[in-house]
Order: C-alpha cells, then structure tokens, then sequence
C-alpha cells in the first residue's frame, strides 16, 4: 500500500486515499467516500453528495497529497496532510486551489489535517478560499479522523480483510 514508513506523511496519505478511492480493493465502492463526506458536512464543509458520485482520488497531483475530484460535476476536494507536522511552504494552499481551479474544477473544500490539531491551516488573502478551509485533527477528541470517518468505515465493513486492515490503522 505505501513504501513509506508511518513515521511519514505519505504513508498516511497513501492509507487515506486508498480508503477514499471506491476502485480500491477495498472492495466498498463508494461506502467510505460516502462516510467521509458526511463526516466533513458535519464539520462545516458546504458540500453536496450528489457531486461526488464518480469520484478519482489522486496522489500528488499538482503536489497536492489527497485530491478527491468529480469529473461530471467538476467539485473538487483538497485534502492537505500535515499528520507529521510539516512546514507549510509560501502560498502553499493558494497555490494548490489555484492549481484546481486552472484544472477546471471547483473547490469546494481543503481539509487540512493534522496530528492532534494544534497547527493550524494558514490563512490567505483570499477570504472565499479561507471559508473553505476545515482544520481538523486525526487523532484526540470524538471529532478527529479516527471517531468521526474511520471508525465509521470499521463499523460498516462486514469484510474481514478490510476491518482487520482498518482496525490496524486506527
């Protein structure tokens, strides 16, 4: 699934996005997509389901970690990982929501996500592009990543592979 070790925020990603992506051998089609977009609704993002129907997940594409977009409705989701702490290079998110919007798609949110939620994303001069930011914490408090999407996708699977594979991760 990853060549990184955990200790590396590619690994998370590659996890996240194998999750996401309903052509994943996962075999949930878009069940955990479905869950994950719930759970960032309940967050704040201003999103519509139906747009996320026939979904690519991307890695790295235009440097950015996790692009969830819709070719149909041309909606587009950016999730920038910072689970390890990284630095945030100048513009980074700007440049990233640019890069999508120059692709033809729609942002219509960034998840910027984060250890234990103690930084958070940078702030832009583009205020309709800070409205979309939604900073959230893999691991802490019932609204984390883990509590709030992954233990969700657990509870669904009835495939022992993919429950054993998401109890190791959580």
């Amino acid at each position: 699934i990853s060549s990184y070790n955990s200790y590396l925020e590619n690994f998370h990603s590659d996890i996240i996005a194998l999750l996401l992506d309903p052509d994943e051998r996962h075999g949930q089609y878009n069940t955990f997509l479905n869950l994950f977009l719930d759970y960032i609704i309940t967050l704040g993002a201003q999103i519509q389901k139906n747009d996320y129907v026939l979904c690519e997940i991307s890695r790295e594409k235009g440097k950015i970690d996790i692009w969830i977009r819709d070719h149909t409705s041309r909606k587009s989701i950016i999730i920038e990982n910072k689970i390890n702490n990284a630095e945030d290079r100048e513009d980074q998110l700007e440049t990233y929501y640019n890069y999508a919007k120059d692709s033809g798609f729609e942002v219509d949110a960034i998840i910027y996500l984060t250890l234990q939620g103690n930084k958070k994303a940078p702030l832009t001069d583009d205020s309709e592009l800070n409205a979309k930011i939604i900073n959230i914490q893999a691991y802490g408090n019932s609204n984390d990543l883990c509590q709030g999407w992954l233990q969700q996708c657990y509870g669904v699977t009835q495939d022992e592979h993919s429950r054993s594979f998401i109890f190791q991760y959580l």
